[in-house]
């Protein structure tokens, strides 16, 4: 049970950290370093953003291949067609996903998501984040998400209505401090959350601080899904009954998934139908 509060940014993975390994390793393959070039695309294919990781895989293909390492290209040819069936997955194109909306004044995404509940990450992207403009039309997500907890397989399933767009390796809670299983909401959204515990404050920069960098916080008081400073506890029972996930894991999951969103915690998921 965790209490977590935003006070600063602190100093963590970045988009602009990405794009520098996406370029080094393009630079360095260019010049025949063929280590360091590895290198850079596996930190970039760690990114929370699915084109990032795309162009990683692409670069670590071409790699394997230029160096004849037929095997590890057939695995990052492997991971890069999962990563482009996700990515169509989130942005689905046929027409039975969307309905058409007249804008109004004062109008906004991040309004629009709201007052719908729905992505405003998932309503930017299909509109190609254009400008808003009163008395023109925009498409609309019809549906939202709903995120699954399998406490038993230590699995998080993101989901829109019964398609499964991506399945989460988790840690849940110890034995003495059990993740509360029911059915639950997103309440709060904060990026590189404060832990606070026992009277004491650790800012999101402090090795004591057990949140990473992303908090989404449920509507039972002290319970989140959240980011990790100990990757190796992921797929065991080792919180304090929170569900944690790796932090380029959660940071993905955090762009899209909107506050109000349900969250649906069991022993199995094979009987839960997931909310539309």
């Amino acid at each position: 049970m965790l209490s977590a509060q935003s006070l600063c940014e602190a100093s963590v993975k970045t988009d602009t950290d990405i794009q520098k390994h996406l370029q080094q390793g393009a630079e360095l393959f260019r010049k025949a370093e063929w280590d360091r070039s590895q290198a850079a695309y596996l930190k970039a294919a760690k990114s929370s953003r699915v084109e990032d990781r795309i162009e990683a895989y692409e670069g670590l293909a071409a790699l394997y291949r230029k160096l004849g390492m037929k095997k590890k290209e057939a695995r990052a040819v492997q991971s890069l067609k999962k990563e482009k069936d996700f990515q169509k997955k989130l942005l689905p194109e046929t027409d039975a996903f969307y309905e058409t909306y007249k804008l109004v004044k004062g109008d906004t995404y991040a309004k629009i998501a709201a007052r719908r509940k729905i992505s405003e990450e998932w309503l930017k992207r299909v509109n190609g984040h254009k400008l808003l403009v009163e008395g023109k039309s925009i498409r609309v997500p019809k549906q939202g998400y709903t995120l699954v907890v399998d406490k038993q397989a230590r699995k998080l399933f993101w989901k829109r209505g019964k398609e499964t767009l991506k399945a989460y390796p988790v840690s849940v809670g110890k034995e003495e401090t059990e993740t509360p299983e029911g059915e639950f909401r997103v309440k709060e959204k904060i990026k590189n959350p404060v832990w606070y515990r026992m009277n004491q404050v650790f800012p999101p920069d402090s090795p004591k601080n057990l949140l990473g960098t992303r908090w989404l916080g449920l509507d039972q008081k002290g319970y989140g899904i959240h980011g990790t400073r100990h990757p190796n506890s992921i797929g065991s029972a080792a919180s304090h009954g929170c569900i944690r996930m790796y932090n380029h894991d959660v940071e993905e999951l955090f762009s899209w998934v909107p506050i109000g969103t349900p969250v649906i915690i069991r022993t199995s998921s094979a009987s839960v139908r997931p909310q539309g």
